[in-house]
């Protein structure tokens, strides 16, 4: 006798994967856009949070540190904001320049570009001391005018001067790659037999080309006069 081996309607596709349905009815969580925005609002609500808490405690506790590392000094306070200034501002861009290369997965370059922001952490907590209006901050400030005199202008001053240093020296190795690239390509042109365009064969190139759009146009060429 023949066996009934079916026990139900046929739920795979003709290329041997389950149909649509089937993975419906399984019912094995929700879609992955929900599940996405679930974790987008998670971590933007952890996030605020966090800002919440580090704005009521941080500002006076970093005051408290750098007020004990100046101790009421003020070329204490000049040398500390100096120090501060440069080594955070410099260590972070280093570190968001490794962050843009292309070589690195898109996952690798946002947790360095996380990196680089959270090195930048002491210089945003003299900002959120210098300009915050809470209370929190206010009396930050107020430790920091007493126990660290100059630390939050010798800061700013070394933030913007790091800042210039950097741009200056970004703009030049721009130039130094590029001119690299122009080389390379020169010596491929060389290489294969192929005279590289120079500004002098565009400019001799030049004057044929008018005499021959004067002729076509029927008008007297320079020569002719």
């Amino acid at each position: 006798m023949d066996e009934v081996t079916s026990s139900g309607p046929d739920r795979t596709a003709p290329d041997g994967s389950e149909r649509p349905a089937e993975r419906h009815d399984r019912g094995d969580g929700p879609p992955p856009w929900l599940r996405t925005s679930a974790v987008v609002v998670g971590g933007a609500l952890l996030l605020v949070a966090v800002i919440v808490v580090a704005s009521a405690l941080l500002p006076r506790w970093w005051a408290d540190l750098v007020g004990r590392q100046v101790d009421g000094v003020g070329s204490a306070g000049i040398l500390w904001g100096v120090f501060y200034g440069v080594v955070f501002t410099a260590v972070p861009l280093l570190v968001g320049f490794l962050a843009i290369r292309p070589r690195w997965q898109w996952k690798v370059r946002l947790g360095v570009g996380a990196l680089a922001v959270a090195l930048t952490a002491p210089n945003l907590l003299t900002l959120a001391v210098s300009v915050g209006a809470s209370e929190a901050t206010q009396a930050a400030r107020t430790v920091l005018s007493v126990q660290a005199p100059h630390f939050r202008v010798a800061t700013l001053s070394a933030v913007v001067l790091t800042l210039l240093v950097a741009a200056v020296a970004g703009f030049f190795m721009w130039r130094l790659v590029a001119s690299r690239k122009e080389l390379h390509k020169l010596r491929d042109q060389t290489a294969q037999g192929e005279r590289p365009a120079l500004a002098s064969d565009t400019e001799k190139n030049a004057v044929p080309t008018f005499r021959r759009r004067r002729k076509e146009q029927g008008g007297p060429s320079p020569d002719d006069r």
